[in-house]
């Protein structure tokens, strides 16, 4: 089984960065057996891993844990967000001076 850890970004809809200090841990998709129906035919969620997401306050918090439950990981860095400072005067830069 392969973990994942990433830092959660913020939102579309939020303009703080509130709760996106944090280090996510999920496990990666394990391979089912395809044969594995239940009685009624439908396939259940076997794998409930998935549904698991541990948060650490630290990325070498979360690679510890990994690493003494000896487990495969993959560290997704975040995006750097580029900030360019405007002013006021920006918005008539292109606007010709009557």
């Amino acid at each position: 089984m392969k973990a994942i850890i990433y830092k959660e970004e913020k939102s579309p809809m939020q303009s703080a960065i509130a709760n996106t200090k944090s280090w996510t841990l999920e496990y990666g998709p394990e391979i089912i057996n395809e044969n594995s129906k239940n009685i009624m035919g439908w396939h259940g969620g076997y794998d409930t891993r998935q549904q698991v997401k541990l948060k650490f306050s630290s990325k070498s918090a979360a690679i510890v844990f990994v690493e003494n439950n000896n487990m495969d990981y993959k560290i997704e860095e975040p995006h750097k967000k580029r900030i360019k400072p405007k002013n006021y005067m920006d918005n008539f830069k292109f606007m010709p001076l009557e």
